[in-house]
């Protein structure tokens, strides 16, 4: 589900807000990551990547929200300023929101969802509710289990989520987020807006089923939030994080944990990328890696070469027959 919501996000915020401080984010929000489009749209390097995910290049689910974006008057290209995607604990997949600003006409793309909401085959319907703006209910390919909750808020933010509960609470936001996990409320307002992609995450919002069991995953579990950003220089781009952990012992652990798991990944991928040269940017970026505990926090640099990983950060590259195996 997800997946499907972050595809949503490629298709169709006024840029300049800074997400951190965005009110619509939920009170149990413990995970957000923010998108510049239109940073990412004025590199020229960059723009080839973007372009081929914000145009609908890939088929499925993809391709018909943007197709459906169009049809609401909302160009992707040409309107989207910035995406973001907040959920509460990684154990429940339904709360999940995208919050999509962008330069397009509130009024216009109200009425717009209006008539869609009663034109047959549109896939939206107005949603049983009896909240003081409209909600909308868009299902994909007539799929229950890909039925989402949209809505056009006074400001303008185009928003989506599998929660009903969810668009309620956006509706009855307050003027400032109030999140429940003050460290994590410390980090997000700390995340930079003018970055081309920043992320946060609290402790409790990383799903540890997804870390192989081992050192590994024994040293995150003593993390209490984990912030990032990735800026471009052109020709790189260039990822910086910061853990922090419970005290300088577990940053300690953590850091040597990321070392071995970054030299164990790296051979595995130099083997793949001798037939699959797609990989070749993620090899370099993972040669590029340099960890570093202070107290008890751990600082990771990276680059990622963009010429090298056009391929990699292509759709084209995922779709049938295209996947990347061993």
């Amino acid at each position: 589900m997800i997946r499907i919501l972050l595809t949503m996000a490629l298709m169709i915020m006024p840029s300049g807000v800074a997400f951190g401080q965005d009110r619509l984010l939920p009170g149990d929000t413990c995970f957000v990551l923010n998108l510049n489009v239109k940073l990412a749209l004025q590199s020229k390097e960059l723009r080839e990547i973007a372009v081929p995910w914000l145009d609908g290049a890939g088929k499925g689910n993809g391709h018909q929200l943007v197709e459906l974006a169009k049809v609401i008057g909302i160009d992707p290209l040409r309107d989207l300023s910035t995406i973001t995607l907040a959920s509460g604990s990684g154990r429940d997949g339904e709360r999940v929101m995208l919050i999509l600003r962008g330069t397009w006409n509130r009024e216009s793309v109200a009425k717009r969802l209006q008539d869609q909401s009663v034109q047959k085959g549109s896939g939206f319907s107005p949603s049983s509710s009896s909240l003081e703006q409209p909600v909308y209910q868009l299902t994909l390919n007539n799929r229950n289990s890909a039925r989402m909750h949209v809505l056009l808020a006074t400001d303008g933010a185009f928003i989506a989520s599998l929660s009903a509960d969810y668009v309620a609470q956006v509706i009855k936001a307050p003027q400032r987020p109030n999140f429940s996990n003050k460290l994590f409320q410390q980090m997000v307002g700390n995340l930079d807006p003018n970055a081309l992609f920043t992320a946060a995450v609290a402790g409790e919002g990383i799903d540890w089923k997804m870390i192989p069991e081992g050192n590994v995953r024994d040293a995150f579990k003593a993390m209490r939030g984990i912030m990032g950003r990735i800026d471009s220089s052109g020709s790189e781009l260039k990822l910086q994080m910061s853990l922090e952990s419970d005290d300088a012992e577990s940053a300690a652990a953590t850091r040597q944990a990321l070392e071995d798991l970054t030299g164990q990944s790296l051979g595995y991928v130099e083997g793949l990328a001798k037939n699959q040269p797609v990989l070749k940017g993620l090899q370099t970026a993972m040669k590029s890696v340099k960890a570093e505990s202070k107290g008890a926090q751990v600082h990771l640099r990276a680059s990622l070469p963009v010429a090298e990983s056009l391929g990699l950060l292509n759709p084209s590259t995922y779709r049938q027959g295209k996947n990347i195996d061993p």
